[in-house]
């Protein structure tokens, strides 16, 4: 009996050098997560709008098209009717927003660099309508250029009354076209997200093989002993 005992604390100090400190098993809490969709979609000039669903709309969740508006979608991009036309992103509802700056110009999208963190902060005013690129600024203050990629910063109510953050990887092109990369959006409500950030593999799984590992080890101890 006292054999048995032995062994298994034997086994249990295997694990413990085997499983990360930092390891948290699934299911034991409530986390953050990030819901990523790796999209791509391209409009020419002056032509044509990408819908973008990243919540849980009648479009689906992580939807995207380029051929008609998504039913429940929260962004589009498209070009302002002005002359000339601009590029320019929507909030399809009165709660969703995009990051911009204001004075002396007003409802111009800020631009975002990967590892930028979007939170509340990003949000001073609800602006629903902002250009991306204007080719007639005078004041030469626009953060996007012909031929960049970078992160706008968005935020959107889903499920609830809940706002989240999120984020929509997008390369204003040499001819102004657009082209979506991909799009992110924090699931937990009021949780901050990184720009470019995307789902991290399962700790779970990892934990799995630490332990599958251990227990092949302590088998082979055991043979030895």
């Amino acid at each position: 009996m006292k054999k048995s005992s032995a062994s298994a604390n034997q086994f249990l100090s295997l694990v413990r050098l085997a499983v990360p400190a930092s390891a948290t098993f699934a299911g034991t809490h409530a986390a953050a997560a990030v819901v990523y969709t790796d999209a791509t979609a391209t409009i020419p000039f002056n032509a044509g709008t990408i819908s973008l669903d990243l919540g849980d709309g009648f479009g689906g969740q992580g939807a995207i098209s380029t051929s008609e508006a998504l039913p429940g979608h929260d962004f589009s991009l498209n070009y302002s009717a002005s002359d000339p036309a601009k590029p320019q992103i929507v909030a399809s509802a009165s709660d969703g927003a995009i990051s911009s700056f204001g004075s002396p110009v007003t409802n111009n999208a800020r631009q975002f660099a990967s590892d930028a963190t979007i939170d509340a902060s990003l949000f001073n005013s609800s602006t629903t309508s902002t250009v991306i690129y204007d080719p007639n600024s005078s004041t030469g203050i626009s953060e996007w250029q012909p031929g960049e990629t970078g992160y706008l910063a968005v935020k959107f109510v889903t499920g609830g009354s809940d706002t989240h953050y999120g984020w929509i990887d997008l390369t204003l092109g040499n001819d102004q076209s657009l082209t979506v990369n991909g799009f992110a959006y924090e699931s937990t409500g009021g949780q901050a997200i990184v720009a470019g950030a995307v789902p991290e593999p399962a700790t779970a799984g990892l934990v799995t093989a630490l332990l599958a590992g251990s227990a092949a080890l302590y088998r082979r101890r055991q043979k030895t002993a």
